[in-house]
């Protein structure tokens, strides 16, 4: 930073825009410095702009906008000239004065997670919105931005239904100030840990752009209240023993994958260690609108065992055959006329492969496939049982309906009181009423309740390597 750039804020009439000229020479420091960046204001840069004269407005938007140390250094240096008898701007005064906070919400989606945390902060010369688009899996910020608070509805509903049309229903919760900081510095502190340590999903908003913004939502961060929930630290998420020996196979199986004709590892996870549990999003290939789940299953369950989870999760009977198509090849139930490998003595963490989706084929006849995508890792949580449903949308279609063209007529057969087929798709279908059918309605208690069923002590199915 040079005098040039502070006399050059100095010239700034608004308070905002000396907090944005500020936040941008904090910004510069820390990108430049290679110790601590509060510090270097403190003891080097602050005492330089005091010096200087007519920057008095910038030390007090230093005061608004820097870490702790740096805002009590301007805090006293401002104070010092006050004391000096130098006449401070009426802008010094605005920037002095709090923000205060109103609707603080966030958008999450079926399975909780949060995807976006949002905000709007008054002071008598502004009114302003802050937006935090999350990564979903991670928690960390991927994009902030700052717009007037009148615009934040409409970008909120852009939000929705955008991400709506990836098959994802978001919906708005209020949360309290407390609370909202606590997210929002949790979120803040997960994108400082990937940058510094060049890990995780951090999207392509520009450093330096970024950096600024992050000051600027601290800042009005700190005149909200504090929560007692202690913050997680995001480098134990990063750094379990079970996500990284699953990232080691997930590297170990993806290069097996661009194989000609990759075979499964027959190394096993000791029993001694926890498996990790994945997340996986099931859709029904084709399906529109669609019609998906989203799992929490151990990485060590068996292919037989993840498909009676299948079953369980799309309300099927488990009365026709079924296979797994995966880069290893394909696994069924084993049986004299059976082609494929035994899914009994397969776990799904031996046949996931990173950015490649395994395919689930049911009932040759209506020929149903799901899709299953491994969406992210994590350590199991202690009060959790697994399997279990976190999320989906719409009921699946009933067995035997004749695929998706099937059910699309059973559908209309079904809203026409007048069809010579109704009495006859209601029998079958076993319905007293065409109100029971619900084709929209999406149960996950339901789900859970058969998962419950299924349940048994967590190990895994798979045989182990003799000793």
């Amino acid at each position: 930073m040079t005098a040039g750039d502070a006399r050059r804020a100095a010239r700034l009439t608004e308070a905002h825009e000396i907090e944005d000229a500020c936040a941008q020479m904090l910004a510069a420091v820390a990108a430049t410095s290679t110790g601590d960046t509060d510090m270097v204001w403190s003891n080097a840069l602050l005492p330089q702009l005091e010096r200087l004269g007519t920057v008095e407005a910038v030390l007090a938007g230093v005061a608004a906008v820097g870490g702790p140390a740096a805002a009590v250094a301007a805090f006293s240096a401002v104070d010092r000239l006050r004391a000096g008898g130098v006449r401070l701007p009426d802008v010094v005064a605005t920037l002095a004065q709090p923000w205060s906070v109103r609707d603080t919400q966030a958008l999450i989606d079926d399975s909780g997670r949060r995807i976006v945390l949002s905000a709007c902060f008054d002071r008598h010369d502004r009114s302003d919105a802050v937006f935090l688009l999350l990564d979903p899996d991670c928690g960390v910020v991927v994009r902030v931005v700052f717009l007037p608070a009148t615009e934040l509805p409409t970008l909120l509903a852009e939000v929705c239904e955008a991400i709506g049309k990836e098959g994802v229903e978001l919906r708005a919760h209020q949360i309290g100030a407390a609370e909202f900081r606590w997210a929002t510095e949790v979120a803040l502190d997960a994108r400082e840990f990937h940058e510094r340590d060049a890990t995780g999903p951090v999207e392509n908003q520009r450093p330096g752009e970024y950096a600024t913004q992050a000051l600027l939502v601290r800042a009005k961060l700190r005149g909200l209240p504090n929560s007692l929930e202690p913050k997680p630290d995001h480098r134990e998420a990063h750094s379990s023993d079970g996500l990284l020996e699953l990232i080691q196979d997930f590297r170990r199986i993806e290069a097996m994958g661009r194989e000609k004709n990759p075979t499964v590892s027959t190394t096993h996870r000791p029993r001694s260690r926890t498996a990790p549990i994945l997340l996986l999003r099931v859709d029904i290939r084709d399906a529109r609108p669609p019609i998906w789940r989203r799992l929490a299953v151990p990485a060590d369950i068996s292919l037989r065992d993840l498909h009676l989870v299948l079953q369980a999760a799309f309300g099927w009977q488990d009365t026709h055959r079924h296979v797994f198509d995966t880069a290893f090849g394909e696994f069924g139930a084993d049986g004299p006329e059976s082609v494929v490998e035994n899914e009994n003595s397969v776990t799904l963490e031996q046949v996931a492969v990173v950015r490649r989706k395994i395919h689930y084929r049911y009932d040759v006849g209506d020929t149903w496939e799901l899709v299953i995508k491994i969406e992210n890792a994590q350590k199991p949580k202690s009060f959790a049982t697994y399997p279990t449903c976190t999320g989906g949308r719409l009921a699946a279609p009933p067995e035997d309906c004749g695929g998706l063209s099937g059910y699309h007529h059973l559908l209309a057969v079904l809203a026409d009181p007048d069809h010579p087929e109704h009495s006859d798709s209601l029998r079958r279908l076993g319905l007293a009423s065409v109100k029971d059918l619900r084709p929209r309605a999406f149960d996950k208690q339901a789900i859970n309740r058969e998962l419950g069923r299924l349940r048994k002590p967590r190990r895994s199915t798979a045989p182990r390597p003799a000793r």
